[in-house]
């Protein structure tokens, strides 16, 4: 029966083995024989994500995937699913094949979404924070939270900001780590985002404990506790009470460790969620309660009642979680038999603890085997064992408390940079309301000393030359606008006479003498395309047959068919908000600007995105070509091509933002109120 199993098992393996070669031959012969780029694109996305990482072909598909989803364009999409699987890499420790196909994505930058960029670098961040490098990870950090930052996502920074923190403080940057921890909350607060607040105040409470900062961490944590008590999340408030016993223990405050003892297991007693999740985490907290309780009660010389608690916590020793503590808990098994004067046994306990808290870097956990191993190597007489573990208990001590000075100093010395800028902000605004108001008096004196009557005709004066240029400027812009009424109209007519008139007489000599000679037949039809391209270009019939949003993506699609520049869209539904008049200029404006890439920028790639806001249309074109020296704080829309669009923004009542430098290529903005 075993001999049929194990074959059966074998014809099963083979099987799979032989399907999985079998789908992936299958993939590349489609891949190859196909000349449609979406279903190629669908095929290479089933080859991709089934190949293992390890594999060497991997990189291949990954590199021939990003690219045909750039083609296609549905880079976008491409980068949430290499996202996506990244994330499980990173999991699973495949670092290597996570990071390459992160940076391969990020070399595409230009045509992939913000968003899209900030989950890349943070994803990368990830890899260096798990490889420990801390540096690197900080450094792609920083560049997600400044893409967050910009697109005002407070959620998303806060998580960033919270990683951060985490970051300085492993890095031991105590006063970093506590002002970007401070920021991640005032963050999550704007998005009343509970479990994040949780999470960032926990991180803080542990910062602030291991830096000797008690009061800061009881402050905190009472500002927490009662928070996690009406949501009922009684399993983070028992967990929150465990670490503020072990903080009065630190501080030798026993009836304080106590009462938060107690605490704990009553939250504990009122959790009411039975599903496998919380009971695990209940179990957990169960055992870390009992074996503090045996603690405190070892440390108060009640053994009975420490006994008592070490049977309770090792009655969990069944338990998968049990393993993870079993290191920990043997402190307090050798406290019992130092106790009970088992000396040999308390030195076995605790050379096991020591071995676990060096293995852990647990520095309070060494400082503790430490002294626990010299105390009982002292009741054994063996001074030179005790010796050499109070050498190595006071050194790291010492190394302790220098590190906790230097960030205390560093902490009070940044809290003393902040109050001295608030401050000096503080004087400056004083300083500035009292020149203010000296300038003020000065200037009723001066005015009271000219007298009324030079007052009255410098009033004159500019009133009249103020109405003057506001005219002069309502006729020039009344002109422009009227300019280009005047000239889509005549576009129209002449279009419309092109199409009825000419269009229409040579259809109909076509149609008499072109009949049966082909090559005048083609003549005729190339001369009627050739008109009707004419016609078309002069006003855009398809504004009226379907609307500003189907005409703008029809143009952009004919750019895009008879130029060499790839141009990509993403285009909101923007019928039925403005009147006709304006639909021509904001189709004009698109027609033109990419009609000046085509010719001028010698780019690449080119993007056009339109998005529907409440109260405005956000009209986006950028490119990557030669770009320009443009200087916007001089109005330099020298350029006939810039005052055109210019001319057309003013009629839209809108503004127009230009940003232009060589090598570097060309973005034009334009907001369209509605």
């Amino acid at each position: 029966m075993k001999f049929l199993f194990s074959a059966l098992f074998a014809f099963i393996l083979a099987t799979s083995v032989y399907s999985q070669n079998n789908h992936t031959e299958l993939y590349k012969n489609l891949i190859d024989t196909t000349e449609n780029d979406s279903i190629k694109l669908q095929y290479l996305d089933s080859l991709f994500f089934a190949t293992n990482p390890e594999e060497n072909v991997f990189n291949e598909y990954r590199n021939n995937y990003i690219s045909l989803s750039k083609k296609t364009g549905k880079l976008n999409n491409a980068a949430n699913r290499v996202i996506t699987l990244s994330e499980t890499l990173i999991k699973t420790g495949q670092f290597k094949p996570a990071e390459n196909s992160i940076t391969y994505l990020l070399k595409d930058s230009l045509y992939l979404h913000d968003t899209i960029q900030a989950k890349l670098y943070r994803s990368i961040g990830e890899i260096n924070f798990t490889k420990a490098n801390y540096l690197k990870a900080l450094l792609n950090y920083r560049r997600s939270a400044k893409i967050y930052q910009h697109l005002d996502d407070s959620l998303q920074l806060g998580k960033i900001k919270l990683r951060i923190g985490q970051t300085y403080s492993i890095t031991e940057d105590f006063p970093t780590a506590i002002t970007t921890l401070r920021e991640a909350v005032n963050l999550f607060d704007k998005n009343r985002h509970q479990e994040y607040i949780t999470m960032t105040r926990f991180e803080m409470i542990i910062l602030y404990a291991m830096n000797a900062f008690y009061d800061k961490s009881k402050n905190e944590r009472d500002k927490l506790l009662p928070v996690l008590l009406k949501n009922e999340n009684y399993i983070t408030a028992a967990g929150l009470m465990l670490n503020a016993s072990n903080e009065y223990n630190r501080q030798k405050k026993y009836t304080e460790q106590k009462q938060s003892l107690d605490d704990a297991l009553v939250y504990l007693d009122k959790n009411t969620d039975e599903t496998p999740p919380s009971i695990s985490q209940r179990n957990h907290l169960l055992l870390l309660i009992y074996n503090a309780y045996a603690l405190y009660y070892l440390n108060n010389n009640n053994i009975a009642r420490g006994k008592e608690f070490i049977d309770k916590a090792q009655s969990f020793n069944n338990d998968s979680f049990f393993s993870i503590y079993k290191g920990t808990l043997k402190y307090t098994q050798a406290r019992y038999n130092e106790e009970s004067g088992n000396i040999d046994s308390a030195i076995k306990d605790g050379e096991i603890f020591l071995k676990n808290a060096l293995h852990m870097n647990n520095q309070d956990g060494i400082i503790e085997g430490e002294l626990l191993l010299k105390r009982l190597f002292l009741k054994k007489k063996n001074y030179k064992e005790a010796h050499k573990h109070l050498a190595n208990a006071t050194n790291l001590k010492d190394s302790v408390n220098n590190i906790v000075k230097t960030n205390t100093y560093l902490y009070y010395q940044k809290l003393f940079e902040i109050e001295e800028s608030e401050k000096k902000v503080i004087q400056q605004k004083a300083d500035i309301e009292l020149l203010e108001k000296d300038n003020e008096s000065k200037k009723k004196l001066l005015m009271f000393s000219i007298g009324g009557l030079a007052l009255l005709f410098s009033s004159i004066f500019l009133y009249r030359n103020r109405q003057h240029l506001k005219k002069e400027k309502n006729l020039q812009e009344e002109f422009s606008q009227q300019l280009l009424i005047s000239q889509e109209e005549e576009r129209k007519r002449i279009s419309k006479d092109l199409h009825d008139g000419l269009g229409q007489s040579l259809l109909l000599i076509k149609n008499k003498i072109a009949l049966n000679d082909e090559n005048t037949k083609s003549m005729f039809n190339n001369a009627l395309e050739e008109v009707r391209s004419i016609s078309r270009a002069l006003h855009p019939f398809q504004l009226e047959k379907f609307g500003i949003t189907k005409a703008i993506e029809n143009v952009i699609d004919d750019f895009d068919e008879n130029s060499e520049i790839f141009i990509s869209s993403n285009i909101d539904d923007i019928s039925n908000i403005l009147s006709p008049e304006q639909e021509v200029n904001l189709y004009r404006i698109v027609q033109e600007s990419i009609s000046n890439i085509i010719k001028h920028s010698q780019a690449q790639a080119a993007r056009v995105e339109i998005e529907k806001r409440p109260k405005y249309i956000h009209l986006k074109i950028k490119d990557n070509g030669k770009g320009f020296d443009f200087s916007e704080k001089n109005n330099d829309f020298n350029s006939l091509g810039l005052k055109t669009l210019k001319e057309r923004t003013r009629f839209l009542k809108g503004t127009m933002k230009v940003e232009s430098e060589k090598n570097k290529g060309t973005s034009l903005e334009f907001i369209i109120p509605v």
